[in-house]
Formats: C-alpha cells, sequence, structure tokens
C-alpha cells in the first residue's frame, strides 16, 4: 500500500537511510505553523486518555504531538486534575527514525520542562524495534505515514504495542493532495512513459486515499470502531511559487531520489513538463488549486 517501488536501485533499506539523511538536515528549522496546525487538530479530535497514560508519539518528528501531549499532561498535574502522589501521571515516548528530529523534540522538552514526562527513542516505524507489547493506552501518528516502507506493517505495530481498549490516531492527506507532487508525477509520465515515471516518481499516498481507504487500514490490523474526520486545508498558491518549487535543482526529499538521479537533459525535459502541468492549472487569479484533504483516523483495539 505505496506506491514508491522497490528495486535494488532504491531499497527499502536505501529510502530509509536516505529519509533519516533528509529529515536530520529539515530537524532544526522543521518546526511550522502548518505541521503545529496538522498536530492540534489530531488532538483536538482524538485528546489523550483522561486518566493517567501512557503515549506512544510515532514518527514524532520534532514533537508536535508529543509535546503537546506532555503539556497536557503536566497541566493536569497543576490542576489538580491528577493526583502526583497517587503513582505516575503517565509518559510520552517520542520514537522516530530522525536522530536529528529527536534531539529537536528532546531540547524543547527540556526548554519547557516536560523533560520528566517526555522521553525520545529511535527505531523504524515497522516493528516498533524495542518497544515492548501493550505498554501504551494511547498512540499518535501525526502526517508520517507516506514515508513508512510497508504502511500495513507498521499499522500491525500499532495494535502490538497498544493496551487493550487503547486507540490509535493518525493523520494522512488523500491521494490528489499536494499539487506540485500531482503535478510532477504526471511530469514524469509524460516524459518517460507511464511505467517508467511511476517508477521514478509518485506521491505515495495510496495507503489514505480516500477516507474508505483510511478505515480499512486500521481494520485489517483489527482496530474497531474507525472514525474519520476530514479537515479542507485547500488553499491557493501562486503559479511562480509552485514553478520555483523545483528550484535550481530537485529537492533532497527522499520521494525524489530517482528524479535527482536522472541524467541532466532528461531531467531538464521532467522540470520543463512540470512547470507546463502547473500553468495548465493556472486560474484567473494566477493561482492554482492546492488540494489539502487531511484525514484525521482513529480506532480502538478491542478489549478481548
Amino acid at each position: 500500500m505505496a506506491s514508491v517501488i522497490w528495486d535494488d536501485d532504491l531499497s527499502p533499506d536505501r529510502f530509509r537511510d536516505l529519509t533519516r539523511t533528509y529529515f536530520d538536515a529539515r530537524s532544526v528549522a522543521y518546526n511550522s505553523p502548518f505541521h503545529q496546525r496538522l498536530a492540534d487538530d489530531l488532538l483536538r479530535h482524538y485528546p489523550p486518555p483522561k486518566t493517567a497514560g501512557d503515549v506512544l508519539d510515532v514518527a514524532a518528528g520534532t514533537g508536535a504531538v508529543a509535546l503537546s501531549v506532555a503539556a497536557t499532561l503536566a497541566a493536569r498535574v497543576a490542576s489538580g486534575g491528577a493526583d502526583p502522589g497517587a503513582g505516575p501521571v503517565g509518559r510520552v515516548v517520542a520514537y522516530d527514525l530522525s536522530p536529528g528530529m529527536l534531539a529537536v523534540a528532546a531540547a524543547s522538552a527540556r526548554e519547557a520542562g516536560l523533560d520528566h514526562l517526555l522521553t525520545t527513542m529511535q527505531g523504524t516505524a515497522e516493528g516498533l524495534p524495542g518497544l515492548p507489547d501493550a505498554a501504551f493506552d494511547a498512540l499518535y501518528c501525526c502526517s508520517s505515514l507516506a514515508y513508512f516502507v510497508n504502511v500495513p506493517a507498521a499499522v500491525a505495530s500499532w495494535a502490538r504495542v497498544l493496551r487493550p481498549g487503547g486507540f490509535a490516531a493518525y493523520q494522512s492527506f488523500s491521494a490528489d493532495s499536494f499539487v506540485s507532487g500531482v503535478a510532477m508525477a504526471a511530469a514524469a509520465r509524460r516524459v518517460l512513459g507511464d511505467a517508467a515515471g511511476r517508477r521514478v516518481f509518485s506521491l505515495p499516498l495510496e495507503s489514505t486515499a480516500d477516507p474508505s481507504t483510511c478505515v480499512a487500514l486500521l481494520t485489517a490490523a483489527g482496530f474497531e470502531r474507525v472514525a474519520v474526520v476530514e479537515e479542507d486545508l485547500t488553499r491557493r498558491v501562486e503559479v511562480a511559487t509552485l514553478a520555483a518549487a523545483y528550484g535550481e535543482g530537485l529537492s533532497a526529499n527522499s520521494f525524489c531520489t530517482r528524479l535527482n538521479e536522472l541524467d541532466p537533459s532528461t531531467r531538464a525535459a521532467v522540470q520543463a513538463a512540470y512547470v507546463a502541468e502547473v500553468e495548465a492549472r493556472r486560474g484567473a487569479d494566477g493561482c492554482v488549486e492546492d488540494v489539502q484533504r487531511s484525514f484525521n483516523v482513529v480506532g480502538y483495539k478491542p478489549m478481548q
């Protein structure tokens, strides 16, 4: 359930390495209002358990979700909503592939005085190595599934680490989201042909293509009472901004690995086709509609 095509040229292990490097490089400047909005929406729809509980943030990045949950736990103690003398108020584990991102999360926790509640751990999404069975009451995963090499395997790991009755909540985007990726995929297919173009670049959002696919993803892993809340974050973006996004070179994003490795003339042809795809979507206002359909999904691990 991912549109990245694996082979000897781009294996899952190489993709993980490239993804780790990409996010390590972005870590210091990664925080943005956009990413915080996604985290806030997910927690608004599915807040952490009201009773003391242990929470896991998978692919936590710089900790937008994990820090907010830790702040909620701390606020409950401060307001008298939890009795610190009665036992632990819960803990938050921020789990991510990128040590650079986790370092930023840990520094933010220390700065906010939350490091007694929040710990970090590095590992891969598939299997969640190092985490025991039935250890958490709630699990979050925000804006990260597209970077997993095996989404169903990752979601199966969520069920493993949750306690019975616990919930998993994730945020992802529809298959038609992000016009720059949609236009890039179309450009690659136009220049290279359908099969080769898909191999060179596809935005891997198939596992959350629409609400029914989102539900099926959790249901297949044994979750029940699965629900989806959609947020429409669509915006208008100037054509010039999108054309410049190709920049002087292709993005260091691991999605673009095969694009970056094309010969210069082919890469230039794809760039020209990308600009043409963007121009074809131009409205009277000089802007393009940038579809961003955000899905906030929750499912519960059965009690039995």
